[in-house]
Parts: C-alpha cells; sequence; structure tokens
C-alpha cells in the first residue's frame, strides 16, 4: 500500500513534467510563427512555480515578450517586473530590466527608463542596452533633454546625448558654458563637440581678465555711443579702474573688461555667450537679483570666481560652488551685531524693530535668534512702516500717572508721572533698517529718556542728518559693513588721485569699486585664479575698509560696528571678534 501510495504519488509530476516541456515546446514554436496571443495563452499556464516546473521563469520571460509584440505592454511590464522580482540573481533578469526600460521609453517615461538601466549589470548587455537608449534619446528635443539631464544628473549617456544636441545648435541658442560644463563633467572629448576648455584650478598668471557687468546703459545709433550710465555704476566702475592703475605700481597686472547688462537678461545672455567671457579669471556682477541668478549659474559651468559687488542676499550665491557676495551678508551683520550687544550690555532686556524691506526682517529675526541663544529676552519684535515709524518715540517717551507714597491736605495720594517703559527695563535696542525716518524717532526716543539705552543701528543713518554730537554723547552703534576711515593716508590718496581722474569726489560706490578690486587683485596675484584660498583668508586689512576675512565657503564674516568717539568714527569691535561660531 505504501509503495502503491509513493507511485500514485510520482506518475502525476512525472506525466506533468513532459507536459509542461511539450508546452513549452509549443509556446516557443507560437511565438516564432508571431502567433502572440496563443503563445500568451500557453506560457501563462507555465508561469506558476513547483518543484517540477523548471520552465516557470523562463515562461514568464516569454509571456513578457509574447506581450509586448502583442501590444500588451501593461501585461508584459506586469510579467516583466515579475521576473526581477522573483528571480534577482538569474542571468536573464537584466534582459528583463532592459525590455522594462524599453516599455517606459515606449510610453514617455525616459527617466524612469534610464533609471531601470542603471540596475543592468556593468558588461555587453548594458553596453546594448545603452546603444537602444540612444535611439530614444536621440529623438527628444533639447529641452526635453536638459530637464532629463536634471534629473539624473550623474547619467553620462543623457549627457553626451545633450551634448550633441547643443553641439548642433548656434551658441546664442543654448545657455552660456552649459556645452562645456558638460564636456568638462564627464570628460568628453573638447575636440568633438567644437569646445575650447579654460584650464581651471589653482592657476597663477602674469595678468588676470576681470569681466565686469554692469547696467551702463549705453545707447548705440548711427552716428556714436551715447552713455547714459548711473551715477553709482559710474563711481562704481571707476573706482576700480583708479585699483587697475594703482594695482599695476604693485606689479599686478589686471585687464577689465566692462560689460553692459541694461538691467536686461537678453542682454545678459548675449554677453555670457561671448567667446571673450570664457576667457575670465574672475567676474564682478551684475548688481540685479534678476540677473544674478543666470550669472551665477554661468559661474559655476564655467567654475569662475564671481564676486556680487554690492547684494547682500546670501540666496544669491547660497548653493554655488564659486559665486560669492563681497560684502557680509545679511545673517552674518545681524549675527555680529548680536555678538557685540552681548559683550557690552549686562540688562538682558531687549527691543527689535524692522523696516518693510526682505533684508530688514531677515537681519531681525537672525538678531533674535542668536541673542535668545544667550539668554536674552526680547520684549518687542515689530515691523514698522513709513506711517508708524514715529510711534517709537512716543513709545519710549510714553508716560503714565502712578501715585507716589505721599498724600495731599485732603488725603489722597499724590500721583505723579512715570515712563510706561520703566527706567532701566530695557538694556538695548536694535533696528534693522536705514529708514530714515525710523532712525529719527528711535533716536529722539531714547534721547528723550532719563537712562542709558544702548542702540544698535544701520551704518546708512550717516547719509542723514544725524549728528555726530547726537552719536557721540548716547549709547549709539551703527553696523557699517562698508566703511571708510577718511583720516587715513590710504583714503587721501585715494581721493586725490580719484578726483583728478574724475573731476568729482568720490562717494561710497567708487570707495567699494576700489577696493573690492585692490583685495581680489592682490588675491589673485597670491592664489591664481582659486581666488580665494580653500582654508579661508583669515583676517586682511582692506586699503579703504576696515578688513575681511572669508571663509573656507567664501564668506566675508568681517562685519565693522562704528561710534563716534572724540567726534571721530572708530570701530567699536575688535579683529579677534570678526568671527563666527
Amino acid at each position: 500500500m505504501k509503495y502503491f501510495l509513493i507511485l500514485i504519488m510520482f506518475l502525476p509530476a512525472v506525466v506533468w513534467g513532459q507536459d509542461n516541456q511539450i508546452r513549452f515546446e509549443e509556446g516557443k514554436t507560437l511565438l516564432e510563427g508571431k502567433r502572440y496571443k496563443e503563445a500568451m495563452a500557453t506560457f501563462l499556464s507555465l508561469t506558476e512555480t513547483g518543484n517540477q516546473n523548471c520552465y516557470a521563469r523562463y515562461a514568464c520571460f516569454y509571456y513578457g515578450y509574447a506581450a509586448y509584440e502583442a501590444g500588451e505592454k501593461q501585461k508584459a511590464r506586469a510579467m516583466f517586473t515579475q521576473v526581477t522580482v522573483r528571480y534577482p540573481e538569474w542571468k536573464q533578469a537584466d534582459d528583463a530590466r532592459v525590455w522594462l526600460a524599453q516599455i517606459a521609453f515606449d510610453e514617455g517615461f525616459r527617466a524612469k527608463a534610464m533609471a531601470i538601466l542603471e540596475k543592468v549589470e556593468k558588461g555587453p548587455k548594458r553596453k546594448t542596452a545603452y546603444e537602444m537608449a540612444r535611439v530614444y534619446l536621440d529623438k527628444s528635443d533639447t529641452e526635453d533633454l536638459r530637464i532629463l539631464h536634471k534629473r539624473l544628473p550623474e547619467d553620462k549617456t543623457v549627457a553626451m546625448v545633450l551634448a550633441e544636441k547643443l553641439a548642433a545648435t548656434q551658441p546664442e541658442d543654448r545657455e552660456p558654458g552649459e556645452l562645456e560644463a558638460l564636456v568638462r563633467e564627464f570628460k568628453l572629448n573638447p575636440e568633438m563637440y567644437g569646445v575650447k576648455l579654460k584650464t581651471t584650478g589653482h592657476t597663477k598668471k602674469s595678468s588676470y581678465n576681470v569681466a565686469v557687468m554692469l547696467p551702463f546703459l549705453y545707447i548705440n545709433d548711427s552716428a556714436s555711443i551715447e552713455a547714459r550710465t548711473p551715477n553709482f555704476v559710474y563711481n562704481l566702475y571707476s573706482g576700480m579702474e583708479l585699483a587697475q592703475r594703482h594695482l599695476a605700481e604693485e606689479g599686478v597686472d589686471i585687464k577689465l573688461y566692462p560689460y553692459d547688462t541694461k538691467k536686461s537678461r537678453d542682454s545678459l545672455s548675449v554677453t555670457l555667450a561671448t567667446d571673450h567671457i570664457e576667457e575670465a579669471d574672475l567676474i564682478l556682477g551684475p548688481l540685479y537679483s534678476s540677473l544674478a541668478t543666470e550669472a551665477v549659474k554661468f559661474s559655476d559651468r564655467s567654475e569662475t570666481v564671481l564676486f556680487n559687488p554690492l547684494s547682500t542676499d546670501s540666496a544669491l550665491v547660497a548653493d554655488s560652488e564659486y559665486a560669492k557676495l563681497f560684502l557680509p551678508d545679511n545673517e552674518t551683520q545681524a549675527r555680529q551685531a548680536a555678538r557685540f550687544a552681548v559683550s557690552k550690555v549686562e540688562n538682558r532686556n531687549a527691543m527689535i524693530f524692522y523696516g518693510t524691506k526682505a533684508k530688514d526682517s531677515i537681519k531681525a529675526y537672525e538678531y533674535k535668534r542668536a541673542i535668545e541663544k544667550d539668554s536674552f529676552n526680547v520684549a518687542i519684535i515689530r515691523r514698522l512702516d513709513r506711517y508708524n515709524a514715529r510711534s517709537i518715540d512716543k513709545m519710549l517717551r510714553a508716560k503714565t500717572k502712578v501715585p507716589t507714597d505721599s498724600v495731599n491736605n485732603y488725603g489722597v495720594r499724590i500721583m505723579e508721572d512715570s515712563l510706561h517703559i520703566a527706567p532701566d527695563s530695557i538694556g538695548h535696542i536694535y533696528v534693522a533698517s536705514d529708514n530714515e525716518i525710523l532712525a529719527t524717532s528711535v533716536i529722539a526716543g531714547i534721547s528723550g529718556r532719563p537712562d542709558t539705552v544702548m542702540l544698535i543701528g544701520d551704518g546708512r543713518w550717516l547719509d542723514y542728518f544725524v549728528t555726530p554730537e547726537t552719536l557721540e554723547e548716547k549709547e549709539i552703534y551703527l553696523v557699517a559693513p562698508n566703511f571708510v576711515d577718511m583720516s587715513t593716508d590710504n583714503f587721501q590718496r585715494f581721493r586725490e588721485d580719484y578726483a583728478r581722474a574724475t573731476y568729482r569726489n568720490p562717494d561710497r560706490y567708487a570707495s567699494q569699486g576700489y577696493d573690492m578690486l585692490m583685495l581680489l587683485g592682490k588675491m589673485l596675484k597670491e592664489n591664481g585664479t582659486e581666488v580665494l584660498p580653500a582654508k579661508g583668508t583669515g583676517f586682511v586689512p582692506g586699503t579703504l575698509y576696515y578688513g575681511y576675512d572669508f571663509d573656507e565657503k567664501g564668506k566675508n564674516r568681517v562685519v565693522p560696528i562704528i561710534k563716534y568717539k572724540d567726534y571721530t568714527l572708530r570701530v567699536a569691535n575688535k579683529p579677534e571678534e570678526e568671527t563666527e561660531d
């Protein structure tokens, strides 16, 4: 009986194994005859796994192929996916992945297809797979390939096809530096793509080319070129020209190449597409944020260091390796002001007021975060516009009636005026705004109080009618990142040479253009086209400015905080304090 039972169990298995082979061969015959629907039905019955079914994995694969040829791509995708999941180590699993990629290509999902092909084991199969991929990618237009490259930034096949498309277009029809960046990053043959790559890295030269992108606003006509350059732009560039001459006297050869951006993206695009811009060792500008973003992208693609001369918006260069801000950004200014306050004030109660500009709120809340980290209490943080700015004066000097310890002849307690904000209850006030009304109001407010409240304001207040006497008498400090000590010999020489060259006195823009190029020119001579050393600069005195300290990310950390003393503006924070946590 036992033997019979075993025989009964064994016989169906033998018959079933033979039946599987017969049906498998029938399915293959149907495939060869292109009878795909019938082949699908035959192979489907063989896809169930079991001890006696050695054809399951093959049946799954052939079913997927038959379904694809029959136009049943959804069923083909499902079965090829089963192959990769159920038999991941099987040598034909990579073939299934190639089919899945082809289906994705057919359906227009190029990124998905390329991601699938990345899983194919390196070797002949992957090479064949990528040859198939190129056929599909070649059919894509340039913009689609750009999008695909952004989604798959490390895929060399996508990069190569995009580079070929770009090489076949006119230079003005592609983003400046885009093709060069692809050739450089993926180590493609420059000659095949008609590209001349600039030597990058730490390169020292006998002279350096500096591209200056500013809104000169030149107007071309048939008779002449008329310049309608805004005064501040003219002064900024004139300061650079004077620095160029002074650097030459020190043996530093700087060649300035001005480009007119005209406040226009189209003008900037034309500038970035010129051959000469590829030869730049350093880029200064452009000024406006709407243009700066495109220039920053070019800076990274071309691996050319760029400095924005005027902006303090850290977001402009946040994701860039090569673009920097010349001035300390808004957050750094606020943090250094907070550090100064912490070192100067014992009373830990503070008020913060800020204006309507975006940078004002950034500074205010960064300042709040920084001093609260040192256990300060921010009693008030308030945004003020031109309509309610004068309210600070009233608030700081507002009085209320309070009872005294004395009574009058009728036995009634005598009342007296007292400040609503009690004396010595506030240690300091921080104002993040260069608004004149706001500056006037807060200074009037603290001037009308009997106690001493330290005030930290903005260096631009000096442009208004704030008198030295007021700033001398009160504990008023100003955050002045572009402070220039006009009593120095360097400034006297600068002022005389500038007036001789331009027939006008220098303003803060002229000083800034001059000091910026003096610093960066010396950095070029010392460090080559790297400009800033990778480890940072440490504290470096400026020619006119107080100094600089660029960290390893290229962020300037020096923020002079100034005060009148003996009727002379002096820097109140010492160099060793000019570093961040």
